[in-house]
């Protein structure tokens, strides 16, 4: 019989099961909506399934990271999410197409996806390191019985995740025989790729985290959440105006602002309702609290904290 402080611990699952089940629904229409994008409404549909695909990489990714579950729980059951998710948008990907699929499409992304899940944790996770927040169940934040140490199990277990990812997405890189040479720059460009990913996923998400999860006065944050993504956005396309040098033509121009603007407004608006639904589930952010002095240091930033 479980133990009802694990059940207290890990709260309620029906936030994560209605927002699997709702993506589930709309990721086997994002490959017909970018083949209505070819010829109609491009930029519109371009921005709509970037910001979808987006949005659930960073709800996923971030409750692996701040998700009140024991590490290899929350890491079976978002990359185990993610992995079907991929499968439904494959599969959608063969609705109206003209010719098929190889096994490799296939064989190859579910390979290649835990390094890029693991990637896109780094900014979350780096977050957590210094900050000490994590999600928990409203009223029962106490149950753990106080901070623990880093044990060596969990040592273990994210060395395990990481040997395991770099095993399949080598597997999935040899599937094409490429030579040594190929090899070294595949995985010179793959770095740079994610890197910029990780990056992305950082500066996209926590701020909308912080929004919904921590800010006291809602009304403020929002506010100041429509000014960052304003300079990001209007940011982001004056770096590709730079990079150019100034030489992108006025329908380009218009082109990258339209995707941009509805990419964002796509993200923030899945991204923060999915964490809204999570806050209505029940689920709140804790803060460490300051140590008196002398206390006893070394406790994880991963682990619940003392009440």
């Amino acid at each position: 019989m479980p133990s009802p402080h694990g059940r207290a611990r890990t709260g309620p699952l029906w936030p994560l099961g209605v927002l699997l089940l709702v993506f589930v629904v709309v990721d086997p229409l994002l490959p017909a909506m970018e083949r209505v994008g070819r010829w109609r409404g491009g930029e519109f549909m371009v921005g709509l399934m970037a910001g979808l695909i987006c949005a659930q990489a960073g709800l996923l990714t971030l409750w692996a990271v701040f998700g009140p579950q024991p590490l290899a729980l929350r890491w079976i059951i978002t990359l185990g999410a993610a992995e079907l998710l991929l499968v439904t948008f494959l599969a959608g990907s063969l609705l109206g197409r003209e010719g098929r699929l190889s096994w490799e499409d296939f064989v190859i992304p579910p390979l290649v996806l835990p390094l890029v899940f693991l990637v896109l944790q780094a900014p979350f996770g780096l977050f957590r390191a210094v900050t000490g927040w994590r999600i928990a169940v409203e009223g029962r934040e106490d149950v753990s019985g106080g901070a623990r140490q880093f044990r060596i199990v969990d040592l273990l277990t994210v060395t395990l995740i990481v040997a395991v990812t770099l095993g399949l997405t080598r597997g999935a890189v040899s599937l094409g025989e490429p030579d040594l040479e190929d090899m070294a720059q595949i995985w010179l460009m793959s770095a740079i790729y994610f890197a910029i990913l990780a990056a992305v996923n950082g500066l996209l998400a926590l701020p909308c985290f912080w929004a919904v999860f921590a800010a006291r006065h809602k009304l403020r944050a929002a506010a100041i959440l429509m000014v960052y993504y304003f300079l990001l956005t209007f940011g982001y396309i004056a770096l590709i105006s730079l990079l150019t040098g100034g030489s992108m033509p006025t329908e380009e121009i218009a082109e990258v602002i339209g995707v941009m603007v509805v990419f964002v407004a796509v993200y923030v608006a899945v991204f923060a309702g999915g964490l809204c639904l999570l806050r209505a589930g029940g689920y709140v952010l804790l803060r460490p609290r300051r140590r008196p002095a002398g206390a006893e240091q070394g406790a994880s930033p991963f682990a619940p904290e003392a009440p």
